[in-house]
């Protein structure tokens, strides 16, 4: 997707151009080249996002959740909170070139934190469920 002549992407504020990120459903990707996003950055669900532009830096989170076309992420990325790629299906080279601080949260550990959600959730309603006539309130 081009960038609309009426638009001068150096005018733009971060948030500006983020939000046209988002609302291209990532096509405008390129407007965050070599940017420094202050705080989280939500670009889950933009189906149409293949790659993140060079020397994109964040500061807080970065959540590409359902990002189902993308395919690579790019050298030097760098993300100080958690990078999430939870159904990222497209997605098969994530390597040591990207630097997160606290954790890079894939399909296989969101499945191991939900089932092991499921199974406190569960072990609390079996508790309540066998107790249930011996308790005093």
């Amino acid at each position: 997707m081009v960038i609309p002549p009426n638009i001068d992407p150096h005018k733009l504020s971060i948030g500006e151009k983020i939000k046209l990120v988002r609302e291209s459903d990532g096509l405008l990707i390129e407007l965050l080249e070599n940017e420094i996003v202050k705080g989280n950055l939500y670009l889950g669900g933009c189906a149409s996002l293949v790659s993140l532009p060079n020397g994109l830096k964040v500061r807080g989170y970065l959540d590409l959740t359902h990002c189902t076309s993308l395919v690579s992420l790019p050298n030097g990325l760098k993300v100080r909170g958690y990078l999430n790629l939870y159904d990222c299906t497209s997605l098969f080279d994530t390597d040591d070139r990207i630097a997160v601080q606290l954790s890079l949260i894939n399909k296989t550990q969101f499945l191991l934190a939900i089932n092991f959600f499921i199974a406190m959730l569960f072990s609390i309603f079996s508790f309540f469920h066998t107790h249930a006539g011996s308790m005093v309130i």
